[in-house]
Protein backbone atom coordinates (compact mmCIF):
# COMPACT_ATOMS: atom_id res chain seq x y z
CA UNK A 1 0.00 0.00 0.00
CA UNK A 2 1.35 3.42 -0.98
CA UNK A 3 1.46 6.07 1.74
CA UNK A 4 -0.02 9.44 0.87
CA UNK A 5 2.52 11.70 2.58
CA UNK A 6 0.64 14.86 1.62
CA UNK A 7 -2.46 13.72 3.47
CA UNK A 8 -0.40 12.62 6.47
CA UNK A 9 1.51 15.93 6.63
CA UNK A 10 -1.68 17.96 6.30
CA UNK A 11 -3.36 15.96 9.06
CA UNK A 12 -0.42 16.42 11.43
CA UNK A 13 -0.22 20.17 10.73
CA UNK A 14 -3.95 20.68 11.22
CA UNK A 15 -4.07 18.62 14.40
CA UNK A 16 -1.03 20.37 15.85
CA UNK A 17 -2.42 23.75 14.82
CA UNK A 18 -5.76 22.98 16.43
CA UNK A 19 -4.18 22.26 19.81
CA UNK A 20 -1.77 25.18 19.64
CA UNK A 21 -4.49 27.70 18.74
CA UNK A 22 -6.40 26.69 21.87
CA UNK A 23 -3.40 27.61 24.03
CA UNK A 24 -3.51 30.66 26.28
CA UNK A 25 -0.06 31.90 25.20
CA UNK A 26 0.01 34.24 22.22
CA UNK A 27 3.21 32.73 20.79
CA UNK A 28 1.71 29.24 20.72
CA UNK A 29 -1.50 30.57 19.18
CA UNK A 30 0.54 32.23 16.43
CA UNK A 31 2.45 29.02 15.89
CA UNK A 32 -0.85 27.16 15.61
CA UNK A 33 -2.08 29.59 12.96
CA UNK A 34 1.21 29.13 11.10
CA UNK A 35 0.69 25.35 11.16
CA UNK A 36 -2.83 25.75 9.79
CA UNK A 37 -1.63 28.06 7.01
CA UNK A 38 1.14 25.58 6.27
CA UNK A 39 -1.43 22.80 5.89
CA UNK A 40 -3.40 25.00 3.48
CA UNK A 41 -0.24 25.67 1.47
CA UNK A 42 0.56 21.96 1.27
CA UNK A 43 -2.94 21.19 0.01
CA UNK A 44 -2.87 24.05 -2.51
CA UNK A 45 0.46 22.78 -3.86
CA UNK A 46 -0.98 19.26 -4.17
CA UNK A 47 -4.07 20.56 -6.00
CA UNK A 48 -2.02 22.66 -8.43
CA UNK A 49 0.30 19.72 -9.09
CA UNK A 50 -2.71 17.50 -9.85
CA UNK A 51 -4.15 20.09 -12.25
CA UNK A 52 -0.79 20.39 -14.01
CA UNK A 53 -0.55 16.61 -14.41
CA UNK A 54 -4.11 16.48 -15.74
CA UNK A 55 -3.40 19.19 -18.32
CA UNK A 56 -0.20 17.47 -19.48
CA UNK A 57 -2.14 14.23 -19.90
CA UNK A 58 -4.83 16.02 -21.93
CA UNK A 59 -2.22 17.56 -24.26
CA UNK A 60 -0.43 14.21 -24.69
CA UNK A 61 -3.66 12.37 -25.55
CA UNK A 62 -4.79 14.85 -28.19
Amino acid sequence: MKTNWTLLLTSVLLLGGFFLVRSTEEFLQGLGYAFILGACAVQLRYILKSISTYRKRQVTES
